[in-house]
């Protein structure tokens, strides 16, 4: 069957149609319609010039890099309909996202469903071939849009799902610019509803006023697409460590953020007696585990344009994921990094700056190398930037280990004038500790460790996370 063609006039009308569907509708739900139809447009042209018989092969090879069958094939189904019936899947793609999410809040399986997401998200980032690109940008912009439909209270849009608590209900936190589209929303709206539509000139200066009023600096119509590629690339970043956001690691999601992103660690140099594979070799045979509350490096006087850098270890899903922050002088970044299969997702990736990019995923894997094997010379690696001579000089890098009791930081942030709940867990990550002389390691214990990229010493073992109330361990063999 040939794929169909997507076109401007057909797609106008369909969206007329989803428009008088949901014109009685609060306007939350209008906006959420709108994203599915911008969602639906987006996968359209994705998967335009694929057949079934190169999308089914194409979203086998995807799908052995994504967790849970349970919500990869429906997903693939919609995918399949966006080939063979261009209609039915827009219009029908709002009752999609809504089933779903009525499936995970009845039978409480947002945790599965947000390591679906993180796993979609990863194997988006690391496919391969043009046209498995493009099936794969597919089922990303098919999967990120559930997150709109698994709100706690669906019409409050001011607040967006940011995590997954340790009790397994869903954190939210402020969204940032959560009416970001409705300018273009009430333009769209006016162009399809009245007959005489506004001059195309008046259009565009009440477009940019509305921005104005909502607080969004955008100038020039021009802007607007490059102000919608940083709104994508923000809900790449939450959505890839959504599973591994609790009530413990919150504190790895920014609380403000602007919409200029300037780019760090462009102009620096960067000295390592180890080359980035033989650092994600010996990951695999970490011999330290981080704090309770992480590590912080602070490079002081900035490192061009960067702060700080935070880093939390937490072993969801038998694996060891490593969270950062990394806090500039402009925005905050953050994502996460999976020693185990050499997986290090960076906003950096997406901005056509290899430097920057490359040079991040080096600081990270030095620096946080550094804290959990036995490096013996701090000379193995430092950093160098131009002082005001444009001489390279090394930049100090202060280590801030966050030791003592696990720290609620959802309800410090989101609840900061309630009473502090006891902790539930007694860490989010694994703990290496001296047993008792004559003590034997079971091989179970050892096992676990191997798996988790331990190697223990004679006389040590390795506990892992349990929550306090019910000692439940977070790992199964």
């Amino acid at each position: 069957m040939e794929t169909t063609v997507v076109q401007d006039a057909y797609m106008d009308r369909l969206l007329r149609r989803i428009i008088k569907r949901y014109d009685d509708k609060p306007l939350a739900t209008k906006l959420v319609a709108h994203r599915s139809f911008g969602s639906a447009i987006s996968i359209l042209e994705n998967l335009k010039g694929i057949d079934l018989k190169r999308l089914y092969c194409e979203v086998n090879n995807f799908e052995c890099f994504v967790f849970s069958e349970k919500f990869s094939e429906p997903c693939r189904k919609q995918l399949e309909l966006a080939i063979t019936d261009n209609e039915k899947f827009v219009l029908g793609l709002h009752g999609f996202y809504t089933e779903i999410a009525t499936i995970v809040k009845s039978e409480n399986s947002f945790g599965e469903l947000a390591l679906f997401i993180a796993s979609v998200i990863k194997a988006n980032t690391t496919s391969g071939s043009a046209v498995l690109r493009n099936i794969a940008d597919a089922y990303a912009n098919l999967v990120l849009e559930v997150i709109e439909y698994i709100r706690p209270n669906k019409l409050d849009i001011t607040r967006d799902v940011r995590g997954i608590s340790v009790n397994g209900n869903v954190l939210t936190g402020r969204a940032i610019h959560p009416y970001s589209d409705l300018p273009l929303f009430e333009s769209v709206y006016e162009l399809s509803t009245k007959k005489t539509p506004r001059a195309q000139n008046d259009a565009k200066r009440k477009v940019l006023r509305r921005y104005h009023d909502l607080g969004i600096p955008i100038k020039d119509i021009q802007d607007i697409t490059s102000f919608e590629m940083l709104m994508q690339r923000m809900s790449n970043e939450y959505a890839s460590i959504l599973p591994f956001i609790n009530e413990y690691t919150y504190d790895i999601l920014p609380q403000t953020q602007s919409i200029r992103q300037e780019i760090p660690f462009e102009n620096i140099q960067i000295h390592s007696k180890y080359s980035n594979n033989y650092l994600v070799e010996a990951l695999m045979h970490k011999v330290h585990t981080l704090p309770p509350n992480g590590t912080k490096f602070i490079f002081e006087n900035t490192c061009d344009g960067a702060k700080s850098l935070l880093m939390k270890e937490v072993v969801v899903n038998n694996r060891v994921q490593i969270l950062y922050r990394l806090c500039t002088i402009y925005d905050d970044f953050f994502g996460c990094c999976e020693p185990a299969s050499n997986y290090l997702f960076s906003v950096l990736q997406f901005t056509c700056n290899s430097p920057a990019a490359n040079n991040f995923e080096s600081i990270f894997l030095n620096l946080y190398a550094s804290q959990v094997l036995d490096f013996g010379n701090s000379q193995d690696f430092f950093i160098a930037q131009k002082d005001e001579q444009g001489v390279f000089i090394s930049v100090p890098i202060k280590v801030e280990k966050m030791d003592g009791p696990l720290i609620n930081w959802y309800d410090r942030i989101e609840h900061p004038n309630d009473p502090p709940a006891p902790p539930l867990l007694n860490r989010v990550n694994a703990e290496i500790r001296r047993l008792p002389a004559g003590v034997e390691i079971p091989d179970k214990v050892k096992k676990i460790a191997q798996v988790l990229g331990y190697d223990l010493k004679p006389g040590e073992v390795l506990l892992l996370p349990y929550r306090l109330d019910e000692k439940i361990q977070t790992f199964k063999l």
